[in-house]
C-alpha cells in the first residue's frame, strides 16, 4: 500500500492549538475538534478546486454550519471542568486558508483533489493526507502535544484482512436463520446498545448491501474467482480499513473495534451470491427491494432477543436510513424501489453539483414571465365581500372604492384579502413561502422559477419549462367576472 509525503504545515495552527490545549486527556472532545478542523481543510480544498461562484458560496455556508454545530456537540462530551470556547468561523477559516495556501504554494503537485482524497498509510493507520498534515503539525508543537496525539493514534484499532470463506458464511447463516448476515449478527449483538453505535452498525451493513447490489447489476455474473469481483473487494476492504482506523471519524470507537475483525470479503461474497440467486429467475425484477427486505428481516430476527431498548434503537435507525418501509409485514413489493439515504446523497452526485435551495435568497433572481395576480385573485368591490379591514401583508386599511391598481383589495381562494400590489409582490418573489398565503399557508400558485446570479454556467442554461410565448391578456375582475377599471 502506498504512502505519501505530507510535511508539517509551514504556518502554526494557532487557533486549533488554543482549542485543544485545555482538552488534553479528554479523548472524545479532542477527536471531535480535530475532526471538524480536518473537515474545514477538506472544505477549503474543494473551494479552491472549483471556479463556480455558486459552488464556492455553498461550500462556505456548509462549512460555517458544520463548525457552528461543533460547540453544542462538545457540551455533550466529558470535559471535566474545562469550558471550551471555539473561535468564530471567520477566524478559523482564515487560519485554514493561510495554512493550505502555504502548503500548495510550496508544492504545486498537491493542488489536485485527487491527492487529498486518497487513502494512504500513516503509522499503521489508513487515512487521508489532511489527517497527516494536522497530526504532524501538532506533534511538532511540543513533547506534550506529541505524546497526546501519539496516544490517540495508538488507540485506534487496525483492520486485519481475511480472504473470506463463502462456505463458512453459509454455515453461520444456517445456524442463525432468516437470511441473516452473520457478521452483522455478531457485531450488533456485541456492541454497546446506545443509539449512535447501533445506527453506525446498521448503516455500515446497509451500505455494504447496496454496494453489492450495484456490483451485481453491473456484472450480471458471479464467480468466487472472478478477478473483477476480487478487485472490487480489494477496494471495499481499503475503504473499510480507513473506516476502522481513521482517528477523527465520527464512527464510535467501540463499533470500530468490532469492525476491526469483520470478514468483509466473506460477507460481500455472501451478498453477491444472494443477489445472483434472486436474479436467477425468469423475468425477475426488484432486486434492491428483495435484498433490503432480507437485510431488514435478518436484522430484526437478531435483535428480537436483545430487549426492547435495542429493538427501539434499531427501528429508529431504519427510519433514519429510509428503510422503515420493510418493517411492515404486509408491505407490497415495489419493483421500482431504490435506496438512497439523505446522508449519502452527495456521494452519488457528480463533482460541482449542489442543491441550490441551500443558498440564501439574495443569491437568486426570478426568471420567466411575471405571475399574473389576476389569475389567482379577484377584486373586492363590495363592502359586504370584504371580510378583513386590513391587508394581510402590509396591515394597511383596505378600501373597496380604490381605483389605483396596487391599492385595490383582492381576495384569494382561502378568503384572506390583500392589496393588489402587496399580493403581486409576494407571489412574484422567490422566497420559500412566496406562493403561500401568509396567514394560513394555503397554496396560492406555483413558485416562481429562479436562477443563481453571477454564475455564467448556471445563467446560460434555460430553466425547465421556461418558454418564449405570448401570455394571454388577463383583466382584473371581481368575483362576478366583471372587469374592474383602474388608473393603470
Amino acid at each position: 500500500m502506498e504512502t505519501v509525503a505530507v510535511t508539517p504545515a509551514l504556518l502554526p495552527m494557532t487557533r486549533l492549538e488554543t482549542c485543544l490545549r485545555p482538552l488534553r486527556g479528554y479523548f472524545e472532545a479532542t477527536t471531535s475538534v480535530l475532526s471538524s478542523y480536518c473537515d474545514l481543510l477538506d472544505s477549503y480544498l474543494s473551494y479552491q478546486a472549483t471556479t463556480s461562484d455558486a459552488s464556492r458560496l455553498i461550500i462556505r455556508l456548509s462549512a460555517t454550519k458544520e463548525w457552528a454545530e461543533l460547540q453544542p456537540r462538545l457540551l455533550g462530551l466529558p470535559t471535566g471542568t474545562v469550558k471550551v470556547v471555539l473561535p468564530d468561523f471567520e477566524a478559523i477559516w482564515a487560519e485554514v486558508v493561510a495554512i493550505l495556501d502555504a502548503v500548495l504554494l510550496q508544492d504545486p503537485t498537491k493542488c489536485s483533489l485527487e491527492f487529498w482524497n486518497q487513502q494512504v498509510n500513516y503509522r499503521g493507520l489508513r487515512v487521508q493526507p489532511v489527517v497527516i498534515l494536522v497530526c504532524d503539525t501538532l506533534m511538532d508543537l511540543s513533547p506534550d502535544f506529541k505524546d497526546w496525539i501519539m496516544h490517540i493514534i495508538n488507540s485506534q484499532p487496525r483492520y486485519h484482512d481475511v480472504q473470506g470463506d463463502l462456505q463458512a458464511q453459509f454455515k453461520a447463516r444456517e445456524l442463525l436463520g432468516a437470511n441473516t448476515i452473520p457478521e452483522m449478527a455478531r457485531i450488533i449483538t456485541t456492541i454497546p446498545h446506545d443509539y449512535e453505535t447501533i445506527w453506525g452498525g446498521v448503516a455500515v451493513f446497509a451500505r455494504l448491501v447496496q454496494h453489492m447490489i450495484d456490483h451485481h447489476q453491473e456484472m450480471r455474473t458471479f464467480s468466487s474467482g472472478n478477478p473483477t469481483l476480487n478487485q472490487y473487494l480489494n477496494e471495499l476492504v481499503d475503504h473499510h480499513r480507513a473506516l476502522v482506523s481513521d482517528p477523527f471519524t465520527i464512527t464510535p470507537l467501540a463499533l470500530r473495534q468490532q469492525f476491526a475483525s469483520c470478514d468483509v470479503r466473506g460477507t460481500a461474497r455472501l451478498l453477491v451470491w444472494d443477489a445472483a440467486t434472486l436474479s436467477d429467475q425468469p423475468s425477475y425484477t426488484g432486486l434492491p427491494w428483495d435484498m433490503f427486505k432480507n437485510f431488514v428481516d435478518g436484522l430484526m430476527h437478531v435483535v428480537g432477543a436483545l430487549g426492547p431498548v435495542c429493538i427501539g434503537h434499531v427501528r429508529t435507525a431504519l427510519f433514519m436510513l429510509r428503510l422503515d418501509c420493510f418493517l411492515e409485514p404486509d408491505a407490497a413489493k415495489d419493483d421500482t424501489w431504490t435506496w438512497l439515504p439523505e446522508e449519502w446523497d452527495d456521494e452519488y452526485e457528480s463533482d460541482g453539483e449542489f442543491d441550490p435551495d441551500d443558498l440564501p435568497e439574495v443569491c437568486f433572481e426570478p426568471i420567466g414571465p411575471t405571475i399574473k395576480t389576476e389569475q389567482y385573485a379577484f377584486a373586492v368591490t363590495n363592502i359586504l365581500d370584504l371580510s378583513e379591514e386590513d391587508c394581510s401583508i402590509c396591515r394597511d386599511t383596505l378600501n373597496v372604492h380604490e381605483t389605483v391598481r396596487d391599492e385595490v383589495p383582492v381576495k384569494i381562494d382561502c378568503g384572506h384579502t390583500f392589496h393588489y400590489g402587496c399580493l403581486n409582490t409576494l407571489i412574484n418573489g422567490i422566497s420559500k413561502f412566496s406562493n403561500l398565503c401568509p396567514n394560513c399557508r394555503q397554496k396560492i400558485c406555483s413558485r416562481r422559477p429562479k436562477r443563481l446570479k453571477d454564475d455564467e454556467e448556471l445563467q446560460s442554461a434555460r430553466f425547465p419549462g421556461e418558454q418564449d410565448e405570448v401570455e394571454p391578456v388577463r383583466f382584473l375582475q371581481d368575483r362576478y367576472g366583471d372587469v374592474v377599471m383602474t388608473d393603470e
